[in-house]
């Protein structure tokens, strides 16, 4: 009569095996040595309950500031007008001189 569970030579019965245990003995022979022959099975792998709590955590969050926004009146961020452009090309003529040190790379800033 087949039998599964610790393989022992000197039983002469047919020693039964699952497809699991052939893709086993595929993925790692070592492992499936000391599972089968040595009782030494693998250790469990994580529970989802960890996967699932940071889930449910990140909803919770996500969910609190969908309804109470910290910021009440964001503006969509869009490309600038005609009058931002300017302002912001003005700073840099005014405060950032066109030339930058050789050795390190790094624009002067004067005020």
């Amino acid at each position: 009569m087949p039998y599964n569970g610790i393989y022992l030579p000197e039983k002469q019965d047919l020693y039964k095996l699952s497809r699991s245990k052939v893709d086993f003995f595929l993925n790692c022979p070592r492992c499936f040595y000391m599972d089968r022959r040595l009782g030494i099975s693998q250790p469990p792998g994580f529970p989802f309950n960890l996967n699932s709590a940071v889930d449910n955590l990140l909803k919770n969050e996500f969910d609190y500031f969908e309804s109470n926004p910290p910021v009440k009146d964001l503006k969509v961020l869009d490309y600038p007008t005609k009058d931002e452009e300017k302002c912001v090309v003005e700073f840099y003529k005014k405060y950032i001189i066109d030339r930058k040190d050789q050795k390190t790379d790094t624009v002067i800033i004067s005020n």
